[in-house]
């Protein structure tokens, strides 16, 4: 069973916790528990997928604003992705969720911005320490250095 709504969230928070204090929880509760566990799992391979993407054009983000002396902080834009972003959201409880894990993205992808730009990580050719043919760049940890 797929829990889609924080009430059904809530609910089997209350039951989780009142079988606990029984000692176990239902086969039933169980066999949910471990479905949702597995649906986490599943959810969060995705978003470690999307965030690669995402850090990725970030970083063209990064090399264009070095290249043309732009600030890393535009507020206008964050403002404008978290009004976009925020209305895929359609409940009102999770889109507040939703806009302190976006605001949080944000924050990071900043950082990445800043540090790219100062020369504290690889990411931009011409900075010392990038080896400008992308072959010889050494793999993420968990990629595949073939693709």
């Amino acid at each position: 069973m797929l829990i889609t709504t924080s009430i059904q969230c809530s609910a089997l928070l209350k039951l989780m916790i009142a079988a606990g204090r029984k000692g176990r929880l239902s086969n039933t509760m169980a066999i949910e528990l471990k479905e949702a566990r597995k649906e986490i799992r599943e959810t969060d391979r995705m978003m470690a997928e999307l965030f690669r993407k995402r850090m990725e054009a970030v970083r063209s983000i990064a090399a264009y604003k070095k290249e043309h002396g732009l600030p890393v902080t535009d507020e206008e834009q964050e403002k404008k992705v978290l009004e976009l972003n925020s209305s895929y959201i359609k409940d009102d409880v999770l889109r507040q969720y939703y806009l302190i894990f976006m605001k949080n993205t944000i924050a990071v992808s900043r950082q990445y911005q800043e540090d790219l730009i100062k020369g504290d990580i690889p990411g931009i050719p011409g900075i010392p320490g990038i080896p400008e043919d992308p072959q010889k760049a050494e793999a993420c940890p968990g990629e595949d250095p073939k693709q």
